[in-house]
């Protein structure tokens, strides 16, 4: 249905294509914020307008075609109505009568990471709560970081400003980190005048004091050689974080210490970069398949699909159409599906699809030192996907950011240094410019 304004993205709605397409992710944030698809792109700011792929036209027209499946479109042949969860939630509110019959027997409502509700959202929990005898609402506006979903940050700031329990406690960061956030934040504490007392954590009665370190490089500066002994050396794990485009810095480390990465389904659909998984697979199993031992076909096949073609002799539906089994590279060549000179190589690199030399010896680095066989203990995420999580160590870039206010900024600063459990690691600007913060100055970065 979509493939008017796509080549290479086709509108099924049975493959999940709803998460997915730029569209339905356009069309969802527009009726989060309780806003008609005109008047949502007009508040975009140029650098929020420049994530979507399509022009306000262009959207208009989906918008039409979209309610046009959802009302004609027979899913499994049952149905002439299709509903998403925006659907859902606006007839929940739109009947009122019903849908507060429906919740009368709700005693207790609780609603959790309240700060984060968005319009359609929070208009649900007003019929919820209407007739409920205790409505607890637990959130932290300083983390609240969803404003293009819908969130409301001025108005939980002013809401949970006085809350009736405050959580005094912290469980993940140490006294420096602790520390350092709270500077982060201190403007936004000011302006809507309220201070929390978040105490730092604590092991066996003792503070934890931690770590925090800025970097003006990844690979020059003198703390450099620290963290890439801790990545490769240590059992810690580390998020590598930041707010903006594709990290290139961060990948081109990360591959040049040959460590894999771990990327979430999100991200990977933005990168340039794509981790190699299936590269690391093979090049390990040539490494034993080049040595004489017997491999499945299923295994012979995936490494056939990622040889150079000019190294090839059959297609590789011959090679499918021969009887399941496992078998040795003479077989493979005897058979005449690769060139003979293969049985010479014991580098699956050197005759592998891959055509960038950097990728090529991060897939070699990561074989040759075993680290394929380790979980992965390095994660590459924007801030907004590690809300909620927790790692030894953060490495937050302030070079990438966006064009957005100030406090929105520091509410993104604050939720990526407070997942620190044990060390934070700063990345600065060449020009010490920093990520929405004049807590960050050269005579700090060299204390």
């Amino acid at each position: 249905m979509f493939d008017k304004y796509t080549s290479n993205k086709k509108f099924n709605s049975t493959q999940g294509l709803f998460a997915i397409h730029p569209f339905f992710k356009f069309m969802s944030f527009a009726r989060d914020n309780g806003k008609e698809v005109l008047s949502y792109y007009r508040s975009l700011s140029f650098d929020e307008k420049k994530d979507y792929e399509y022009t306000i036209e262009e959207l208009i027209e989906m918008e039409k075609d979209y309610i046009k499946f959802k009302t004609n479109e027979k899913i499994n042949g049952r149905t002439t109505k299709i509903l998403d969860f925006q659907d859902m939630v606006e007839d929940f509110y739109n009947n009122k009568e019903e849908s507060e019959k429906l919740c009368r027997d709700i005693k207790v409502l609780i609603v959790d990471e309240a700060q984060d509700s968005s319009v359609i959202q929070r208009k649900a929990e007003e019929v919820m709560s209407k007739n409920v005898d205790y409505f607890y609402k637990a959130g932290d506006p300083d983390q609240s970081i969803f404003e293009f979903a819908g969130a409301d940050p001025d108005s939980f700031h002013k809401e949970f400003a006085n809350p009736e329990i405050e959580l005094e406690q912290g469980y993940r960061c140490p006294r420096v980190i602790n520390d350092y956030c709270k500077k982060i934040i201190q403007d936004i504490w000011q302006k809507y005048d309220y201070t929390r007392v978040w105490k730092p954590r604590e092991e066996n009665g003792q503070t934890v004091e931690g770590e925090l370190f800025y970097l003006s490089s990844l690979t020059q500066d003198p703390f450099a050689s620290e963290l890439k002994n801790r990545i490769l050396n240590t059992d810690e794990n580390f998020i590598f974080t930041y707010r903006g485009g594709e990290p290139r810095d961060m990948i081109n480390y990360i591959m040049q210490i040959g460590i894999p990465v771990k990327i979430p389904n999100k991200e990977k659909s933005k990168f340039k970069f794509k981790y190699p998984t299936n590269d690391v697979k093979n090049q390990r199993e040539f490494l034993s398949f080049a040595n004489g031992e017997r491999k499945s076909l299923t295994k012979i096949k995936a490494m056939f699909k990622a040889i150079d073609p000019q190294y090839t002799r059959k297609t590789i539906q011959q090679l499918e159409d021969e009887d399941n089994g496992s078998y040795d590279i003479n077989w493979l060549v005897n058979k005449g599906f690769v060139v003979s000179g293969i049985k010479n190589i014991n580098d699956f690199q050197r005759i592998s699809k891959v055509n960038s030399i950097h990728m090529k010896n991060y897939i070699r680095q990561i074989v040759a030192n075993n680290r394929d066989l380790q979980d992965k203990r390095v994660f590459l995420e924007n801030i907004h996907t590690i809300k909620g999580k927790e790692f030894d160590n953060v490495v937050f870039d302030f070079k990438l950011t966006k064009e957005e206010d100030l406090f929105s900024k520091k509410r993104m600063k604050f939720v990526a240094c407070s997942r620190a459990k044990k060390t934070l690691w700063l990345l600065k600007s060449t020009t010490n410019l920093t990520f929405a913060g004049k807590e960050d100055t050269y005579e700090q970065s060299l204390g």
